[in-house]
């Protein structure tokens, strides 16, 4: 993707979190506006890890990893709040989960094993919540397989967790295949 993509898209992300800033003052007690602001900065957060991956240098990836972990702790941040204010939504902490695995994966890179393991123990623990009330939902045990992704990966490629990994991504291979 080429820079000028980029800037159009951080300018749209911008011009929608400041229309739900605007939006969430004038009604607070609205929590669509604050769904916004939580995809926003998800999208954001996203937006940053593509631009990372595509960067010239060091010095660029380190800053654009520094931005879309910021990014998805805001989303993390307000996804707990809306959890907070609706614990019956399923979609508030799948966001951070998503969000979570992420974060583990800038993390990882940047040499953070003990936060990225910390990150997918709390992921993991979400999202067993959730796939109790979904067994058979692929977004789930995909967040569930990153997880443990990021253990085997943080534990240097421990056999334990690379092989419970790989049982979590044969065991979403096939809900998918089922789908």
């Amino acid at each position: 993707m080429e820079n000028g993509d980029y800037a159009g898209a951080s300018q749209q992300l911008t011009k929608a979190r400041d229309i739900f800033k605007s939006l969430q003052s004038a009604m607070p007690h609205r929590l669509s506006f604050r769904e916004g602001l939580a995809t926003e900065a998800y999208q954001r957060g996203n937006m940053y890890v593509l631009m990372s991956a595509g960067a010239a240098n060091n010095e660029e990836r380190r800053e654009y990893d520094d931005k879309a972990m910021s990014a998805f702790k805001n989303s993390i941040e307000l996804a707990r709040e809306l959890e907070t204010l609706d614990s019956h939504n399923t979609d508030y902490p799948f966001q951070q989960c998503r969000a979570m695995i992420f974060m583990a994966d800038i993390m990882l890179r940047r040499d953070m094993s003990n936060q990225a393991i910390s990150y997918c123990n709390t992921a993991m623990k979400k999202i067993d919540a959730l796939i109790k009330t979904a067994p058979g939902n692929a977004e789930y045990a995909m967040i569930k397989a990153g997880a443990y992704r990021g253990i085997a990966i943080a534990h240097s490629k421990n056999p334990q967790y690379t092989a419970r990994a790989t049982e979590e991504f044969t065991q979403y291979r096939l809900i998918m295949q089922e789908q």
